[in-house]
């Protein structure tokens, strides 16, 4: 299994015990918040949210992926529905929710699983080596890779 982590997070700003340097925000509830680099806006963060969705997305239409399942939800039972196309439009909607912690779950498709986790990581893990596609959609939407 290839474990992957993506994020806003530049790693060139890790200490020597890979802790984030840097004050950044984190969530969807830091909208207003002073950080380091100013008050975060919610268009600022509606860009990069964005950005982590179609990165998701793009990783779909490079494998073709047409179907999604929900391994595990928390609250349990959340959602009614296990399985989703990929053009439905709730789908975008669950992504989004979990994205700004509302609510949790883990999805799975043929070759890979991933669910966001906290502090705005996308958790990847797939079967295969991936990583020079997933460096190259990362950095095509202002996002770093770490290999995990």
């Amino acid at each position: 299994m290839f474990q992957y982590r993506v994020s806003k997070y530049n790693p060139e700003l890790r200490d020597e015990n890979q802790a984030y340097a840097k004050e950044e925000w984190t969530s969807y509830s830091d909208i207003g918040k002073e950080f380091s680099d100013g008050v975060l806006s919610e268009k600022e963060y509606l860009k990069v949210e964005k950005e982590y969705i179609d990165f998701i997305y793009e990783l779909f239409n490079e494998f073709k992926i047409e179907k999604i399942k929900i391994l595990k939800q928390e609250p349990k039972n959340f959602l009614k529905k296990t399985s989703y196309d990929v053009d439905d439009k709730l789908l975008y909607t669950i992504i989004q929710k979990n994205i700004r912690e509302e609510f949790w779950c883990k999805f799975k498709v043929e070759k890979f699983e991933f669910y966001m986790g906290y502090d705005f990581y996308l958790h990847i893990d797939f079967t295969n080596d991936t990583e020079k596609l997933l460096e190259q959609l990362a950095k095509k939407h202002s996002l770093f890779l770490e290999k995990v």
